[in-house]
């Protein structure tokens, strides 16, 4: 039997962030799968006019989960909790010019008690996310298109690797450090 979970009426969301990623781990298996979490995604270089000169920027954000398949196609997916969450979404810069080319598909993870708005594009998937009596699970409300057949190039898979390592250390430090007592630097023996 499927609780839903959302924002129906006043009710907030009763799962956190943890439920979630256990959700879309069950249903994309990070066993055959590469799957991260706030994943550096660098875009393609925009001309943007500053100051009346052109400059030259990248698109930068951090996908909330990124799939890469043994295949290396990479599918973003982006969690949301609330329709007006979701409905922000569409001014990213990500959308205004564009995902990078290997971004295969696109995916929303959503509660099911959102439903699939019409403003959503029709190329972008749906997941439906409620509880079960076994958890929250994830279930396809509409399978995404394929934008495109490019592979992952081995130098952006390397990249997002590093960087998601360097992300994943620098907040267990953080943690580690608040919770140690009399947490001091290591220093070398010299």
């Amino acid at each position: 039997m499927k609780r839903v979970i959302g924002y129906a009426s006043s009710l907030r969301l009763t799962v956190n962030a943890c439920d979630i990623q256990l959700a879309l781990a069950r249903h994309y298996d990070p066993t055959r799968n590469l799957m991260l979490f706030e994943v550096p995604v660098r875009s393609q270089v925009v001309m943007q006019r500053r100051n009346d000169r052109m400059w030259e920027d990248s698109v930068s954000y951090l996908a909330d989960c990124m799939v890469i398949t043994p295949q290396d196609y990479a599918t973003e997916i982006e969690i949301k909790v609330s329709l007006g969450d979701w409905k922000s979404d569409a001014a990213k810069d990500k959308w205004i010019y564009g995902l990078p080319d290997w971004i295969s598909r696109f995916v929303y993870a959503v509660p099911v008690a959102l439903g699939i708005p019409t403003w959503v594009p029709a190329r972008c998937g749906v997941l439906h996310l409620y509880e079960s009596g076994h958890g929250v699970r994830a279930e396809v409300a509409r399978a995404p298109a394929r934008f495109g057949k490019i592979k992952v190039p081995p130098e952006i898979r390397q990249y997002i690797l590093n960087r998601t390592y360097a992300r994943y250390w620098e907040r267990q430090f953080a943690r580690l450090s608040v919770l140690v007592a009399g947490d001091r630097p290591i220093q070398d023996a010299a």
